[in-house]
């Protein structure tokens, strides 16, 4: 059936690659807009692993931080030479090549629309919100990502290996692996399944050789210790549907329902799913006991991303196939098509442009910037100079050595007469350096900022007067 004149037809069989590189540079434009214009962060801890990444070059023994986790570390070094908008850059760059696989993994799975994938991977909220930042996430989304595409071309061993490097970016990546080790085993894979094990068993035994370290210190002990301080708290079984509905947006959600009815004829292409779904009721089940320190954040679940993007691909394609067999609809059916697709561009990109705006510094970052110029006045040298507040040591390109990557009160205790702490109403207290502990012992307070936001100490004595 002839739908265009013959000098047309070219345009026509151009006109899904003219799509894919539209809704491309359209979404990426739209998230690189969002960075260029936000000077503040979703979480302080972006601001940590861009200074334990610089750090690494000056201590090396740091890339093995189980806190930052080794395949972050090996991942943001050299873009932290760059400061925090080279680990952004870096971000962007492992977000692009996210969507990229995630196009060809929809290629694997039957997609014929693939101009549908970047549409609703890039308009999901929390892409152009968090797929520019320094956040654990998004290493680990491009790993994860990585890992299924390797799996769909038939590279098991190499797929294993990758989703073996999972938990070498996130702790709870150990369950994926757990899955997919299972996997293996009733696949008999049983090369891919000792993969899976070996870079958590390569990291452990570094991690041996350099620190001299008990099992009890080793890596893989955190997940024997899943108590918690209480800080975070916890959360009902449903904490993280309502962060997930606004990060993938009501319209791809709804198409992702309407793709679920491809994924059983699809079987064994579509058994991937089983890993962001296990990453999620991971994450339910951490923050509903409290365990492991989880701060319970919806950014940690934006690794589900590309899922959602392949399933809501599959719904559009899905409904438009199933138009023809509506009777109401068997003479319009041109129509109903143009109106599902537009219903599939529309709201997508009109809820993320509407919801998603820049990051902005708030009062108590500002108060740090203050407190840098202040310091760079006074002239102190770097090595004597502490802080709690990432913000601050960011802004004033301090180098994190061991003793000051992680502040509390036992390493305070001992520093000279002459050091410089700058104490933090967010983080002090609760890493124990309070006050009053620094009263106690000799501190004196040389000027603040903003009220008590920032209090900057030096120490004067070795006990209180």
């Amino acid at each position: 059936m002839t739908l265009t004149a013959p000098s047309t037809q070219p345009w026509l069989k151009r006109l899904p690659t003219l799509l894919y590189w539209g809704f491309f540079v359209l979404g990426l434009g739209w998230m690189l807009y969002i960075w260029s214009q936000s000077t503040g962060t979703p979480a302080d801890d972006e601001l940590t692993h861009v200074l334990v990444a610089r750090s690494d070059w000056h201590y090396p023994f740091l890339i093995l931080d189980i806190w930052m986790r080794v395949a972050n570390s090996l991942i943001f070094m050299i873009p932290s030479l760059l400061g925090l908008n080279g680990v952004r850059l870096s971000a962007v760059i492992m977000t692009v090549l996210t969507l990229l696989l995630t196009t060809l993994i929809g290629k694997r799975m039957g997609i014929k629309w693939l101009f549908l994938i970047p549409l609703l991977f890039w308009f999901q909220p929390w892409v152009s919100d968090l797929g520019y930042t320094g956040i654990k996430s998004i290493p680990f989304m491009f790993l994860l990502t990585l890992g299924i595409y390797l799996w769909l071309s038939d590279h098991p061993l190499w797929a294993a290996f990758l989703v073996g490097t999972l938990p070498l970016s996130r702790h709870e990546g150990i369950a994926l692996t757990g899955v997919w080790f299972l996997y293996m085993l009733y696949r008999r894979k049983w090369g891919a399944a000792v993969m899976c094990w070996l870079p958590v068993a390569l990291y452990n035994i570094v991690y041996w050789l350099q620190f001299h370290a008990s099992f009890q210190d080793l890596p893989i002990a955190i997940y024997f210790r899943p108590q918690s301080s209480g800080y975070y708290g916890s959360g009902p079984w449903y904490h993280f549907f309502p962060p997930v509905v606004v990060g993938v947006g009501i319209p791809v959600l709804i198409w992702s329902v309407f793709g679920l009815p491809s994924l059983r004829p699809l079987r064994g292409k579509a058994i991937w799913m089983v890993l962001p779904v296990t990453y999620f009721v991971v994450h339910t089940v951490i923050y509903l006991f409290g365990l492991y320190e989880s701060g319970g954040y919806g950014m940690f679940l934006i690794p589900i991303a590309p899922g959602f993007a392949i399933l809501a691909s599959l719904g559009v394609e899905n409904v438009i196939r199933w138009l023809p067999a509506v009777p109401a609809l068997k003479k319009v059916v041109p129509v109903a098509t143009a109106i599902a697709l537009m219903l599939a561009v529309i709201p997508p990109i009109y809820a993320t442009t509407l919801t998603t705006t820049p990051r902005l510094m708030n009062e108590a970052e500002h108060t740090a910037q203050e407190a840098v110029n202040w310091m760079k006045n006074y002239g102190a040298p770097d090595e004597i100079i502490y802080a709690t507040y990432p913000w601050f040591n960011l802004l004033y390109g301090l180098i994190l050595t061991p003793d000051k990557k992680y502040i509390t009160n036992q390493i305070m205790e001992d520093k000279p007469i002459g050091t410089i702490f700058l104490w933090d109403l967010k983080y002090s207290d609760v890493n124990g350096v309070t006050r009053e502990f620094l009263a106690q012992r000799g501190w004196k307070e040389i000027t603040r900022f903003n009220g008590e936001t920032i209090i900057v100490y030096k120490r004067e004595a070795l006990t209180g007067s």
